[in-house]
């Protein structure tokens, strides 16, 4: 008895080496555009993209896509969403902080689907601090 409890303090204790965070990625805030888009939620795609006064063009007079919404839902794994660049930050390759985050101002340029869409951690003193927006535009 003494043995397994030995044994599993020790894997207890070696379990956070084992483990690694995933790490700070903008493919959930990816994923959340493009369920925004589908579901004609124009509050969440305004929280998630940068301010522009062109924004209303897109936002206005759409309507729910609900077979893309329900195969998104279903099946969030088929948005396909690559890397095209490293990540930067002022210029020069970024790397997560220690505590897994990549620094605010870092960008990032991901292809989803069949657009390349530039994806950036910014700060505006919003709700989203800190977190991954969409800049806009394509490369």
């Amino acid at each position: 008895m003494s043995r397994i409890l030995t044994a599993a303090l020790l894997l207890t204790s070696l379990w956070p080496s084992f483990v690694q965070r995933a790490p700070d990625s903008p493919e959930p805030a990816i994923l959340a555009l493009v369920r925004s888009m589908y579901a004609n939620d124009v509050e969440t795609y305004n929280r998630l993209t940068i301010p522009d006064p062109r924004r209303a063009r897109l936002t206005t007079g759409g309507r729910v896509n609900t077979a893309a919404l329900q195969r998104l839902e279903q099946d969030p794994g088929s948005l396909q969403m690559k890397s095209r660049r490293p990540f930067l930050y002022r210029g020069r390759e970024a790397y997560p902080e220690a505590s897994g985050n990549y620094p605010v101002g870092t960008t990032a340029l991901y292809s989803v689907a069949k657009a390349a869409t530039r994806w950036s951690r910014l700060s505006y003193g919003r709700p989203m601090d800190g977190k991954w927006m969409c800049a806009g535009g394509s490369r």
